[in-house]
């Protein structure tokens, strides 16, 4: 539960729009991923939060999100 003028902090690999399943060494069975683009996260995140700040990091091939969000004030 967070408070109204509470702060979230969430991070995701994404970049591109896709899901499905995922074969690693590491893991024996297939895993679920679903990615977003920067865009459709900042889309679904912003209809319930205030975005404060949005930044990526390229690591490896790999795309990284990172949001800082507040809860808003009740209407």
């Amino acid at each position: 539960v967070l408070v109204p003028g509470g702060l979230l902090y969430v991070v995701t690999w994404g970049g591109a729009d896709r899901e499905g399943l995922v074969s690693e060494a590491s893991h024996p069975e297939p895993r679920f991923f679903a990615f977003r683009s920067d865009e459709h996260m900042r889309q679904l995140l912003a209809a319930c939060f205030r975005v404060l700040s949005f930044t990526t990091v390229e690591d490896g091939g790999r795309h990284f999100q990172s949001f800082v969000l507040e809860k808003p004030e009740p209407t």
